[in-house]
């Protein structure tokens, strides 16, 4: 019994230091606290961008027939509602965002070339516009305040 007591007493000895050995003596000083703080928001941030990426990946093999999780179904369905609303907002938004072509034809928002003539677009972007530009996970490169991709459809995460 008494060598069952001894090990058991070595074996909460050798735990109990291995605990204390992970916890410093003293508190931080504030100096030492503040500056991990942007250490700390920057693996917020990023720990954010991976909850979302997980989120678009489960909404996505949900929408294809993947997985079945009921749980989350309701959520599927009001994202689809937002994805079709935001389509047609955003068509709405080339509409207005027409052009018309030195040879005289309508060319639509989102149209790189005149359908009539295949004269090039290119409309100068002024400089305000290409300061701050955002990037989605997909790769598209969007207008600073955008909301969502037009590319893939996912929320753009602010940095």
């Amino acid at each position: 019994m008494a060598d069952i007591l001894g090990n058991l007493k070595q074996r909460t000895g050798n735990i109990a230091g291995k605990i204390k050995g992970n916890i410093p003596d003293a508190a931080p000083d504030a100096a030492s606290v503040n500056s991990k703080k942007p250490k700390m928001k920057q693996l917020v941030v990023e720990k954010a961008k991976m909850y979302e990426f997980i989120g678009m990946e489960v909404f996505d093999l949900q929408s294809a027939g993947k997985i079945n999780i009921e749980e989350i179904e309701p959520f599927c369905k009001k994202i689809g509602e937002l994805n079709a609303e935001i389509a047609v907002l955003e068509a709405e938004a080339a509409l207005k965002a027409t052009i018309i072509c030195e040879c005289g034809k309508v060319v639509l928002g989102g149209a790189k070339f005149c359908s009539a003539c295949g004269k090039s677009r290119d409309i100068p972007i002024p400089q305000s516009q290409t300061e701050n530009v955002a990037e989605c996970v997909c790769g598209a490169v969007l207008e600073a305040d955008a909301l969502m991709c037009m590319e893939c459809g996912r929320r753009v995460i602010a940095n």
